[in-house]
C-alpha cells in the first residue's frame, strides 16, 4: 500500500527491484519516471522510448518490459507486427507499447520493416504522424506514443537509437535472488502504486506542462526526450540526479559500442572459418584451434569471453555422425549483418573478410 504520494518513486523503484536486476541499481529511479510519464502524456510534448539491450541471452529483457509494463499506462506488448496493425494500435488505443525482439525486425531489409521504422521515428512527438491511403484520399494516424524497446545491443537503428534511453542488462549472478514475475497474480500489488500513479498525475499536471528543461550539454534530440522524465523528477526534487542516470546510460551505450565495434577482427575472423569449410556449423575445438586456443578449461574460457560480446555461447551439434559442443553460424547472423558480413541473402560475403 502507498501511505504517502512522496514517496511514489521509490514504491515503484523497491516494486521493480523485487524482480529485476539492473547493473547500475540507480537505474531504477529512470524506470520509475517512465511509467509515470506513461499517465502524464497529456502534459508531454515528446517521449522517450526506453531501449532494453544486451548481448547475452536470458538477461531478462523481456521479464524488464513485463515488469515495467505492469504500471504503465495500457501496455501493450509486442514482438511481431505488421506496420499497419502497429498504426492502427497507437492510434487507436493510445497505449504503451511494448516491443520485444526488435533486432530480429531490423535484422531484415523488407520494406515491411523500413514502413515500422518510419512509423517508430515519427512517434515520439505528439503530433508524430504517418498518412495512409483510404478511398481516393489519405488518412492521418497519430503514432505517438510511450514506447519501451529490447533487444540485442547491435540491433536498432541509429534513428531509433536517438530517440532512446539505453538500459543495459546483464545476466544475474547466482548471488542476485529475486521473485518470479507472474502477471496474473500482481494485481493486488499493483493497484495500489498504481492508484497512487494517477492521484499524483492529477495533482502536478500544471506542473508537468509548464516545465522547461535546463541548459545541458546533451544534443537537442536528447534533451527533448529526456524533458518529460525530467518534469516529473523535478517535482520529486532528483532532477539532477535523473538527468545524471540518463546522461550516464547513453555513455555507456556509447561505449558497449565503441568495444563491440573493436571486436569486429574476431566476428570477421569467426565468419572467414565458416566460409572456408563451406558449413553451417563448427566444433568448439575447431574454433579453439582457429583462433590459436589450447584445446582445454582455459582456452574454452577465453574463447566463451571472447564471445561474450556477441551473446553467443556454445551448444551441442552435429556435423555427419559426429555430436559435440560446437557454435551454428545462424547464432551470429544478427550481428554478421550489421558488420557487413552477410549479403541480403544471408550468405557470408568473400570480400568482407580480411
Amino acid at each position: 500500500m502507498v501511505k504517502k504520494k512522496d514517496n511514489l518513486l521509490e514504491t515503484i523503484e523497491n516494486y521493480y527491484k523485487k524482480y529485476i536486476v539492473l547493473p547500475n541499481e540507480d537505474e531504477f529511479r529512470v524506470l520509475s519516471c517512465f511509467a509515470i510519464h506513461t499517465w502524464a502524456m497529456e502534459a508531454a510534448h515528446t517521449t522517450p522510448y526506453l531501449y532494453a539491450y544486451s548481448p547475452e541471452p536470458g538477461s531478462g529483457k523481456t521479464t524488464l518490459m513485463e515488469v515495467v509494463g505492469s504500471l504503465c499506462n495500457t501496455p501493450e506488448m509486442t514482438a511481431n507486427i505488421t506496420p499497419p496493425a502497429l498504426a492502427a494500435l497507437v492510434d487507436t488505443q493510445e497505449c504503451t507499447l511494448l516491443f520485444d525482439e526488435l533486432d530480429q525486425v531490423f535484422s531484415s531489409k523488407s520494406a515491411g520493416n523500413k514502413m515500422l521504422q518510419g512509423i517508430l521515428n515519427a512517434g515520439y512527438k505528439s503530433n508524430g504522424v504517418v498518412y495512409r491511403t483510404q478511398g481516393q484520399g489519405v488518412r492521418k494516424i497519430r503514432v505517438f506514443c510511450p514506447k519501451m524497446l529490447a533487444g540485442l545491443s547491435v540491433g536498432l537503428p541509429d534513428t531509433l537509437l536517438d530517440r532512446s534511453i539505453p538500459i543495459q542488462l546483464r545476466r544475474k549472478r547466482h548471488d542476485q535472488k529475486v521473485e518470479p514475475f507472474y502477471a496474473s497474480k500482481i494485481e493486488d500489488v499493483t493497484a495500489p502504486i498504481l492508484d497512487a500513479i494517477e492521484a499524483w498525475v492529477e495533482d502536478n499536471l500544471d506542473n508537468l506542462s509548464e516545465y522547461e528543461a535546463p541548459d545541458l550539454e546533451w544534443s537537442p534530440r536528447q534533451v527533448e526526450i529526456a524533458t518529460p522524465l525530467l518534469a516529473i523528477a523535478k517535482v520529486f526534487d532528483c532532477e539532477d540526479e535523473v538527468a545524471g542516470l540518463i546522461d550516464n546510460m547513453i555513455q555507456t551505450y556509447k561505449k558497449d559500442l565503441s568495444n563491440r565495434s573493436a571486436s569486429n577482427d574476431i566476428l570477421r575472423k569467426v565468419a572467414e572459418l565458416f566460409y572456408l569449410n563451406e558449413t553451417t556449423k563448427v566444433f568448439t575445438e575447431d574454433m579453439l584451434e582457429w583462433f590459436e586456443l589450447p584445446n582445454n578449461t582455459t582456452g574454452a574460457r577465453k574463447l566463451s569471453d571472447m564471445l561474450s560480446v556477441y551473446g553467443v555461447e556454445s551448444s551441442n551439434v552435429r556435423i555427419g555422425n559426429r555430436r559435440r559442443k560446437g557454435f551454428n553460424l545462424v547464432d551470429f547472423a544478427v550481428h554478421m549483418d550489421v558488420a557487413g558480413l552477410l549479403d541480403d541473402e544471408g550468405q557470408i560475403k568473400e570480400d568482407a573478410l580480411s
